[in-house]
């Protein structure tokens, strides 16, 4: 009989930090040379814009420049529907302060680990499986609603719940990540923006054996891959956008692999055999044994 296990997705956390910098280097100050970066997970995004041609076009308060202010960047956090939940302005006036970073952390649950049984017995067995070999057990995630979330980008914070579907959309089940990064113009040999130490489920994002694209090009957006996310750099003076996907990761652990006696006296090393494959993403499979 299939059954429901008690595995929940506890939370999903997922943090990093976005990143602006060098946002005076450019000499044309009218517009910043980053118009745009961003994260999205669960249909809910976090931000860093700039918006000093576009103007605010979300909830009040809006911007109040100082005198003196070059730039005006929008910090804010966003649902599926467009709507801003929460949000900052921050105004640069030189190259002693036109660098903006901001943390954030997603915590997204609402889904559980639904095992489907399905049997293939043998002749004369039709009703009744007998061997293990007949049996086949296969997890997947299913969404589990209401899903629940809360949201921090600097000292910002949202919190919320939500059915399958919510009306209007606002929050889903996380099952990827996009980091998003648009760009206005640029100078060669300058990182104008990053996403950086990036953790799904405190398990590192590893970005370091991508680079986009590669080789680096003499104009456009690069996008330098590192351990936890990238550094943009661009050679431009018209607008370009690049965005980077990220499915659920695999995580490998097994640490509480053993094999026991029926005492619970552990009988030794224990070897696993099934098809697994080492790979950079799972810097712990790199020194798995080959020997029989």
């Amino acid at each position: 009989m299939a059954t429901k296990t008690n595995v929940l997705d506890g939370g999903a956390v997922i943090s990093g930090t976005l990143r602006v910098q060098n946002q005076t280097v450019h000499p044309v100050l009218v517009s910043a040379p980053t118009t745009l970066v961003g994260f999205t997970a669960g249909g809910m995004s976090v931000y860093i814009q700039d918006i000093s041609t576009s103007g605010w076009s979300g909830s009040a308060p809006g911007p109040s420049p100082p005198m003196g202010t070059l730039l005006t960047f929008a910090v804010w956090i966003e649902s599926a529907d467009l709507v801003d939940h929460g949000h900052e302005f921050v105004y640069i006036s030189g190259a002693g302060d036109d660098d903006i970073e901001r943390d954030f952390t997603y915590s997204i649950d609402g889904r559980r680990i639904w095992r489907t049984e399905s049997a293939s017995p043998g002749s004369g067995r039709v009703n009744s499986p007998v061997y293990a070999t007949e049996v086949t057990e296969t997890d997947a995630w299913q969404d589990e609603p209401p899903v629940s979330w809360t949201i921090t980008l600097g000292s910002l914070t949202w919190s919320g719940a939500a059915g399958t579907p919510p009306p209007p959309p606002e929050g889903a089940a996380n099952s990827g990540l996009s980091l998003h990064i648009d760009q206005h113009k640029g100078n060669a040999g300058v990182v104008y923006a990053q996403i950086k130490n990036l953790k799904w489920d405190d398990a590192d994002v590893n970005l370091s054996r991508y680079h986009y694209p590669a080789p680096k090009p003499a104009t456009g957006i690069y996008l330098d891959g590192k351990v936890g996310g990238f550094d943009v750099e661009c050679v431009t003076n018209s607008s370009l956008a690049r965005s980077v996907g990220y499915g659920l990761p695999f995580i490998v652990d097994f640490s509480d692999f053993s094999v026991r006696q029926r005492s619970g006296v552990l009988i030794g090393d224990a070897r696993i055999d099934g098809g697994f494959t080492a790979s950079a993403h799972v810097p712990s499979s790199l020194t798995w044994s080959t020997d029989p």
